[in-house]
């Protein structure tokens, strides 16, 4: 049975290797090398810069406000939004079979409009999130879930995933669901900075 299992996994993997290359094969056939190439580097570049470099960390007379910048994040949606353009022209541009133009769009569809459709949702979705460190108070708000928890509670603060979990001093954990407020890289090393700063052992 483990044996069998095994190949079945070794199969499946070796399909999906090869469905992958083939991809790339296309794409890379279709729109052109230095097109492609192009398209990712400027796409990697808005993602890393605009998405994860720029914090939202701001001074209140209490302590700091955390919301996340939408700004940022729609510039990057729209610099995706123009390389899929180029891309699309890039299609236009060339004698192609129907079957390589309909693969061209879908490659589109799956590669740039759908994750800028998710962005965009998420983006409007996540628009009044917060974390607000307010004197010895953390405060929050992911949507309909708006609360706060006293610092003098907590004991540590750590990265969880893309969450950050809070370890009381009874031992008990708290879980801060910044993944599903949009925040980023930058957001969570500062909130952890500022909350390891207002703890009872470390004020």
């Amino acid at each position: 049975m483990g044996k069998s299992m095994g190949t079945i996994g070794l199969v499946i993997g070796a399909v999906a290797i090869a469905l992958f290359c083939y991809l790339v094969y296309e794409v890379w056939a279709i729109f052109g090398v230095w097109p492609m190439i192009l398209s990712i580097v400027i796409n990697l570049f808005a993602e890393t810069i605009l998405g994860q470099f720029i914090g939202s960390k701001k001074q209140t007379p209490n302590g700091y406000m955390f919301n996340p910048q939408e700004l940022p994040k729609f510039l990057a949606i729209l610099i995706s939004l123009l390389v899929g353009y180029y891309l699309y022209s890039q299609l236009n541009s060339k004698e192609l079979s129907s079957y390589e133009r309909n693969f061209g769009m879908f490659y589109l569809v799956i590669a740039i409009v759908l994750p800028i459709a998710k962005s965009l949702y998420v983006l409007f979705r996540d628009r009044n999130d917060y974390v607000e460190i307010d004197g010895e108070m953390l405060k929050y708000r992911n949507n309909d879930d708006i609360g706060e928890i006293s610092l003098n509670l907590v004991s540590q603060i750590q990265v969880a995933g893309s969450d950050l979990k809070l370890i009381l001093n009874g031992g008990e954990e708290f879980v801060l669901k910044t993944s599903e407020m949009n925040f980023n890289a930058r957001d969570l090393l500062d909130i952890i900075s500022v909350v390891n700063s207002h703890l009872p052992a470390q004020s």
